[in-house]
């Protein structure tokens, strides 16, 4: 779930450097907020899960599941800036803003274990908060929540090029006709989940 609305994400930045927003690309459901809802929604669930349940994987975290964690991390990067630009823009109060914000804070904690890039994305959204005089409030993890070293090596890696290939065709599209950028977003999404199997996890 996670990874599908990273396309809406991406759609968001592009479109806030276009001079003219086709009335088709304003629809609720491509905006940044809903998008934010659903990730934080579905983090949520998965971070509650793994403090409640008794489940004995021996991954200890739903999270460390994820076959993508590259892109996981850059979700959670677009997450983080989103929310930051909402509430800079006023549609969404601090107070809301930095519950948010802890909640995928926590989850670049988990991810980290297993992603290179998470780490750097949580220095990068931390500092931006404290710019912002934002208090970001999150506990650190517990060690049944990380992944045993014996796991590592069993645990997904993703290149990031797949990003960047996405990133690449909805510039050309925006260029050349931004109407179809909706459809375009929600067919890398289906053909992702797909490909990975994620959609039942996340």
């Amino acid at each position: 779930m996670c990874h599908y609305h990273l396309g809406t994400l991406v759609l968001g930045d592009i479109l806030d450097t276009l001079d003219v927003v086709p009335e088709v690309l304003k629809n609720p459901t491509l905006s940044r907020s809903r998008a934010c809802q659903a990730i934080i929604n579905t983090l949520s669930l998965s971070l509650n899960f793994d403090r409640h349940s008794d489940d004995q994987s021996s991954y200890g975290s739903k999270l460390l599941l994820d076959p993508a964690p590259e892109i996981m991390a850059e979700v959670l990067l677009r997450t983080g800036s989103s929310i930051l630009l909402m509430q800079k823009a006023g549609e969404v109060l601090p107070y809301i803003a930095q519950t948010m914000l802890s909640i995928v804070f926590s989850a670049l904690n988990v991810i980290s274990e297993i992603s290179r890039k998470a780490s750097f994305v949580l220095s990068i959204i931390r500092s931006e908060c404290l710019a912002r005089n934002l208090k970001v409030i999150h506990k650190p993890l517990g060690e049944n929540l990380r992944a045993s070293p014996t796991d590592l090596s069993v645990l997904a890696t993703l290149n990031a090029d797949v990003i960047q290939s996405l990133l690449r065709e909805l510039q050309i599209q925006a260029t050349l006709d931004p109407l179809h950028l909706a459809d375009m977003v929600k067919s890398h999404g289906q053909k992702w989940m797909l490909r990975t199997g994620a959609g039942g996890q996340y």
